[in-house]
């Protein structure tokens, strides 16, 4: 039988001490490197032999390449297990970084005097470009003995981590004011190219960028405070007006001067009453319905059963006519669309 070498130090009546270690890996998914979602629970796992339990133990999240942004550093002490002493913690992940052409996380765990980089890696999901859609809703409503009938319509898609309505206007050039009944004025030449600028910059501003999806199941919650520019679980809404002159959604009369009789969806002036005129106008184009004071109003006021909770008397709204608002729940068409095109829940949420 062969006799065991001791490592002990020639002359040395003790053991050389156990040599520590330590090592960490991402639990579950078994791909090298699956995607998580911003905003997801991930579990770190960090194993170790030869450390004794109550150890402290740190977890740098970072990008995978060297020197790489370290998103995170977590904490945590080692507890006993049958083999040695380990640790899980969790992670609610999160995206620090600008684009994607380094999408790649891994952590480095330490603790005792050992470290180790984690035996897996993992990525963000990063949401496909989904092509452009159209969607048209038939809209009625009778008030005060008045029958309204309109089509919205627009174009959606998500196109480099935004979330875009188009909206396709021709713009019929009326040669003289708005008349108090047919006929109308002759139709000119296409509009020029400033007065199209200066309508599609007055309805955008008041349009567009108004709510942000966020993800209803990052971990997060209402207190998620990631930045929309990382792309990961927040993407910005904008409505863009296109003026065109074919494959147009609507027309629209545009008459010379300020409308005298009336200004509708389908009948503009070139100059507005106010600043509210052209946003409140393709408000309609998208679909929403007017929200006026019940004194003596009449409009497009939406049916007690219509859903979204669409009411009168909604002062500061631009479906009120009396202020730039534009509440949530007027982007539940667009919010709705992306949740059944990414096959997940989203909320809207202040920018």
């Amino acid at each position: 039988m062969g006799i065991g070498r001791s490592r002990r130090r020639v002359g040395s009546d003790t053991e050389p001490c156990p040599q520590r270690h330590i090592e960490g890996w991402f639990v579950s998914q078994a791909e090298a490197r699956s995607a998580v979602k911003c905003g997801d629970r991930v579990v770190l796992c960090a194993n170790s032999s030869n450390l004794p339990p109550g150890t402290p133990v740190s977890y740098r999240i970072k990008q995978c390449h060297d020197g790489g942004r370290t998103l995170e550093t977590l904490s945590a002490r080692l507890e006993s297990v049958p083999m040695g002493a380990q640790v899980d913690k969790d992670w609610i992940s999160k995206k620090t970084f600008r684009g994607w052409d380094r999408n790649c996380i891994h952590f480095r765990v330490t603790g005792g005097g050992a470290s180790a980089n984690s035996q897996n890696e993992r990525i963000f999901h990063r949401y496909p470009n989904v092509s452009a859609q159209t969607k048209t809703f038939a809209r009625t409503s009778t008030n005060r003995g008045f029958r309204y009938a309109w089509t919205g319509k627009y174009d959606i898609e998500f196109r480099n981590f935004e979330v875009v309505i188009t909206v396709k206007i021709k713009l019929i050039n009326r040669l003289g004011p708005q008349p108090q009944r047919p006929p109308l004025p002759a139709a000119g030449p296409p509009v020029d190219a400033g007065t199209k600028r200066r309508l599609k910059r007055s309805a955008e501003a008041i349009l567009s960028n108004r709510w942000v999806l966020h993800r209803d199941q990052c971990q997060r919650g209402a207190h998620c405070n990631c930045n929309v520019n990382r792309q990961c679980c927040k993407f910005r809404v904008r409505v863009n007006v296109q003026f065109v002159e074919s494959g147009e959604h609507h027309r629209v009369d545009l008459f010379q001067g300020r409308n005298r009789y009336s200004v509708n969806s389908g009948a503009w002036g070139r100059i507005p009453w106010d600043n509210l005129d052209y946003g409140h106008e393709i408000g309609h184009l998208l679909g929403w319905y007017d929200e006026y004071d019940s004194a003596g109003a009449r409009g497009a006021i939406a049916p007690s059963s219509s859903r979204p909770p669409w009411r009168r008397n909604r002062r500061g709204s631009i479906m009120h006519c009396s202020g730039t608002n534009v509440p949530k729940f007027y982007y539940d068409d667009f919010k709705d669309w992306f949740s059944s095109v990414t096959s997940e829940p989203w909320e809207l949420v202040s920018g």
